[in-house]
């Protein structure tokens, strides 16, 4: 590039002022001239990525922080939900104490027996209604 910028800016000079550019020369002055104007356009199309890139990482960046609001959101919902749990089973705890104290254990123990005497009841009434209506049948003449 520098050589082609001296020998463009230097050909007014008298040193070559007297000779004529080859047509090689020319030529290959032709293809920098258009390796250069690629070149650019390249860095142009970069520069444009860029700018897309930038605006991407913004709009990902605000994306983040929204993420990161909403999940402080949820933990502090979160906290609120665990220490109205946790003051709900303190008072289940002071309700089961109260209304299951040790006097009341005799009262449970009966009712359990005559629940399953109940059960045992049922269980042999379903039982000989079965019997009786699969039971042998009397002939008829």
């Amino acid at each position: 590039m520098e050589k082609l910028d001296f020998i463009l800016e230097n050909r007014g000079e008298n040193k070559y002022e007297d000779r004529e550019l080859h047509e090689e020369e020319k030529t290959k002055m032709e293809e920098w001239k258009n390796e250069i104007d690629d070149q650019n356009k390249i860095a142009s199309n970069i520069g444009k990525n860029l700018k897309i890139l930038k605006a991407e990482a913004k709009n990902i960046g605000k994306q983040i922080d929204d993420v990161g609001k909403n999940v402080k959101k949820t933990k502090k919902m979160a906290d609120n939900t665990e220490k109205n749990l946790k003051t709900t089973n303190a008072k289940l705890k002071d309700l089961l104490v109260k209304v299951r104290s040790g006097d009341k254990i005799c009262i449970d123990f009966v009712l359990i027996c005559v629940c399953l005497g109940l059960v045992v009841v049922l269980y042999n009434l379903i039982k000989n209604r079965i019997n009786a209506d699969t039971g042998p049948k009397p002939e008829t003449k």
